[in-house]
């Protein structure tokens, strides 16, 4: 797969990487982190931009993690487009962007879980946090919010003091993840962070001691794939890349207009309608190929004895020459003959009940013996043929001579 700059860019961080996808890994070849507070403006930020991509031979296929947008928020969106356009204007050609929250989910699919349960992944920047609680196949919880990192960065024992500022902003926002994941049926038993916050290890025991969880910091090279000659420079910047090169492996979102959906919906429906259709034709024509199933023919008609009636049922057709040595129709109710198919050599017909026939089946006493289009022929035991046609009125009755 071609390189891929892989870019987390905030108001107070870009973080670029040079990026490789193969086979669900992550291959860093190089990394520059810039602070965009630092250029004072008159395109200087651009052109920092611009000699970073040369120097560090950046791809200019560009993938951003973009804080401050909305979920779902798109390229091409008129608010997004004014935060992207330094990299525009410096030659990189982004072709998507995704929240913190969005790669953070992704992070969570190529990375094993520490616990057996549902796992908090947690950006922490300087200027905002990301929070996403997954568990395998499903996304529990997603926030993100900007915040002061700087808070408690006074006195004596500023560091300390911070540290645990910090964490006190902290604590209730993983505690609110904590409690919509167990609702949903699935307890956390497992905290990961990564930002560019600085000390961010320094974290770790104070929300182990504050949410009573296991908590790991991303701040080695654990999950990238990195060469010996950039191992030291990457490394340092470990837990300040993670995000970026999430995004990397980052689906963006789907933008579909009324139109397209409606299309897709009217396409899927005659998908269906067709595989519909092809499956009935398949069965008409193994009807027709090879005869219905479970019906059993006789290779021989039944020889009856003759029958000694008297005279035959007034519901049966006489006919005009009957003689005394003729013996009569049987009383036994012809068949509702509902429908007749005939092909080149298959000739079948349905009668009330669903049931198919075929030359050759036995209805009762009467053996059938033909079956055209119209009609199908009945022999009786007495050796007359009763013609039989659609709803089972009698076309004719022919009597042995």
């Amino acid at each position: 797969m071609p390189s891929i700059t892989a870019v987390e860019l905030s108001d107070d961080t870009c973080a670029l990487a040079r990026t490789t996808v193969r086979r669900g890994e992550i291959h860093v070849h190089a990394v520059e982190i810039l602070d965009p507070q630092a250029f004072p403006g008159g395109g200087s930020y651009t052109a920092a931009l611009r000699h970073t991509r040369r120097r560090a031979k950046l791809p200019r296929r560009t993938r951003v993690v973009l804080w401050g947008v909305p979920e779902g928020a798109s390229r091409r969106d008129a608010s997004v487009k004014p935060l992207i356009a330094p990299l525009s204007e410096a030659g990189y050609h982004v072709e998507s962007v995704v929240t913190p929250c969005n790669a953070l989910a992704a992070l969570a699919r190529v990375r094993v879980a520490v616990g057996q349960g549902a796992t908090c992944w947690i950006a922490i920047n300087r200027a905002g946090v990301a929070i996403v609680v997954v568990r395998p196949g499903k996304l529990l919880y997603s926030h993100s919010y900007s915040w002061d990192s700087s808070i408690g960065a006074i006195g004596s024992q500023a560091r300390l003091l911070q540290r645990y500022s910090l964490v006190a902003h902290l604590s209730p926002e993983i505690k609110r993840a904590m409690y919509e994941a167990r609702a949903a049926g699935t307890p956390v038993d497992a905290v990961v962070t990564c930002g560019n916050l600085s000390d961010l290890r320094a974290l770790t025991m104070p929300l182990i001691e504050e949410l009573d969880v296991e908590v790991e910091t991303l701040d080695s090279l654990e999950g990238l794939v990195v060469k010996a000659p950039e191992m030291d420079r990457v490394e340092e910047a470990a837990p300040a890349i993670r995000l970026a090169c999430a995004g990397a492996i980052t689906r963006g979102p789907r933008i579909w207009d009324d139109a397209k959906r409606r299309a897709s919906r009217r396409m899927t429906t005659l998908i269906r309608a067709a595989a519909i259709l092809a499956g009935l034709a398949g069965l008409v024509f193994a009807w027709y190929r090879y005869g219905p199933p479970g019906l059993t023919r006789r290779s021989s008609p039944p020889r009856a004895a003759p029958l000694n009636s008297a005279a035959p049922s007034t519901d049966k057709p006489e006919t005009s020459t009957a003689g005394p040595s003729r013996q009569p129709l049987l009383d036994d109710p012809l068949p509702q003959v509902t429908a007749t198919m005939v092909s080149k050599d298959r000739r079948f017909a349905t009668i009330s009940g669903g049931r198919i026939i075929g030359v050759g089946d036995t209805l009762g006493r009467r053996l059938v013996v033909a079956i055209d289009e119209k009609a199908v022929v009945l022999r009786e035991p007495s050796g007359a043929r009763v013609r039989v046609g659609l709803g089972g009125r009698v076309l004719d009755v022919e009597r042995d001579r």
